[in-house]
């Protein structure tokens, strides 16, 4: 269609069987907040419709670790958006959380995979949504998480993220040979390994993504 046709589209609203629709806001950065207003007016208050506003911003507090800033919740005009929106779908943050725990109506389902090991614990995913009603919207949200490594089709498959102990290779006397020290510690620790030869898709679930940290001095350049 010619939404899809546009891929320098930035920003835009589809329509879903004449009562549902999907607005998508692109990243304004530390600028969000004070755009609140302006999507609020531009979004057309009507209870017959369900309402849902896709963006990129985090909720201050939501990810404690992150270094990464986020808009305030008491945020007046963020408040407000809500007489206009009743599913903010965000997406920045790599944790997976609600707003507020009560009645919540934004919703950060959390990245499908590991992007550091702080991210470990993290409850991430995505989330199931089935809306019914006509005059008065009822959200049945299920949460989908991904647990390290599954690769169960009918949850969310994701790539298995592992942390394992330093690898010394200050007896190696060449590179090679400390490729070969890392490989025999890998496969120890229970690592898949596959041949070089073979070609390996970015999208296999099966190829996991290895933290390990070398140490040791080397006599080779």
């Amino acid at each position: 269609d010619s939404f899809s046709e546009k891929k320098a589209h930035r920003g835009g609203k589809i329509e879903i069987k004449k009562d549902t629709f999907i607005y998508g806001v692109s990243y304004f950065g530390s600028f969000t907040q004070h755009i609140f207003t302006a999507l609020k007016n531009a979004i057309p208050k009507d209870d017959s419709k369900f309402n849902i506003l896709m963006m990129h911003f985090g909720l201050e507090g939501q990810d404690p670790g992150s270094n990464k800033p986020g808009v305030k919740r008491e945020t007046r005009t963020l408040k407000e958006l809500h007489d206009s929106v009743n599913y903010l779908a965000l997406g920045h943050y790599h944790k997976q959380y609600v707003f507020p725990s009560k009645d919540p109506w934004v919703f950060n389902p959390g990245s499908l995979e590991l992007n550091d090991l702080r991210e470990l614990s993290y409850p991430r995913g995505a989330f199931l949504a089935t809306i019914s009603g006509k005059e008065y919207y009822r959200k049945d949200i299920k949460s989908l998480t991904c647990d390290n490594g599954a690769t169960d089709p009918t949850l969310v498959p994701n790539r298995r993220f592992l942390s394992i102990s330093p690898i010394d290779i200050s007896m190696t006397n060449s590179f090679e040979e400390s490729i070969k020290s890392v490989l025999t510690s890998l496969k120890k620790w229970g690592v898949p390994l596959q041949n070089s030869k073979d070609k390996v898709e970015k999208s296999d679930l099966s190829c996991p993504i290895i933290f390990f940290p070398l140490v040791g001095e080397v006599g080779y350049s």
